[in-house]
């Protein structure tokens, strides 16, 4: 159930986070790995699936403000969910958060580059904007192509479940 999800992803006192940002938005489709957040906060609705309240709240503090939500989503095959703030102005995995599922490496010689490596096989290349922020541009044709979507086929999956004996009587 939600509720069971929630209670893995957040602590039972009042969730806090403090951020540093601009005035403006970052670009549309572009999704932050961020080694200081310890939430995943996502602001683009269509990112997300299943957005629903939940009865915990998050609390960012930021240079604009503070902001509150109290609005959780599913972002891709991500196993917990992510926080969602309408009025924010980034989407920001927690890098974290995020190796707790799925193993990731750095390069910063050759690529300069965070890679997740996705358990379909498949990879994610989070590279740094003009202003040192690790992105995945969703909008790019190689980022919808590497298997970001994460959907997991019954495959991919199948390993994770035991067999069921059907028993005709």
């Amino acid at each position: 159930d939600l509720e069971s999800d929630i209670d893995g992803c957040v602590y039972s006192e009042p969730i806090e986070l403090t951020l540093q940002q601009s005035s403006n938005n970052l670009p549309d489709g572009w999704i932050i790995l961020d080694s200081a957040s310890t939430v995943c906060l996502f602001s683009d609705k269509r990112l997300l699936k299943n957005i629903h309240e939940v009865d915990k709240t998050l609390t960012v503090r930021c240079n604009a403000g503070v902001a509150t939500t109290n609005l959780m989503g599913y972002f891709a095959n991500l196993p917990e969910p992510v926080w969602y703030n309408p009025h924010g102005i980034a989407n920001i995995l927690s890098l974290v958060r995020v190796k707790q599922y799925y193993h990731i490496t750095n390069d910063s010689i050759q690529d300069d580059q965070f890679t997740i490596h996705l358990t379909n096989g498949k990879t994610l290349h989070f590279k740094p904007s003009n202003n040192g922020l690790c992105k995945l541009d969703m909008n790019k044709q190689e980022s919808s192509a590497s298997g970001w979507n994460m959907l997991a086929t019954v495959k991919d999956q199948k390993e994770k479940y035991t067999k069921k004996i059907h028993r005709i009587y």
